[in-house]
């Protein structure tokens, strides 16, 4: 009902012309290179993300990446690794215990 409330304002607002001539000058989105755009990894080869950073494990079973880790420099990664290695192996055996 909505879409057609749309059209019909459309339609009185462009008058004789009607609602196509709304969109002749909407551009286009540029097409895609798919060739270019995604990495194509074959069956049975890895991909290293160890430049995201590591995978935290939360309290309740789900996951982040630490957002600034790219900004870290390597005492701060080893630090914060350390940590990360530490806790997720804690959660983990946390939500094990609960779903026994």
């Amino acid at each position: 009902m909505t879409r057609r409330l749309v059209l019909a304002l459309a339609g009185i607002a462009v008058g004789v012309h009607g609602v196509a001539a709304l969109f002749e000058d909407t551009p286009e989105l540029p097409a895609v290179d798919h060739a270019r755009s995604a990495h194509q990894l074959p069956i049975g080869e890895t991909l290293s993300l160890d430049a995201l950073g590591p995978i935290v494990v939360k309290e309740d079973g789900t996951t982040f990446r630490i957002s600034n880790w790219n900004e870290m420099n390597d005492k701060e990664k080893q630090g914060t690794l350390r940590m990360v290695k530490k806790r997720n192996a804690e959660r983990i055996a946390a939500l094990q215990r609960q779903h026994l």
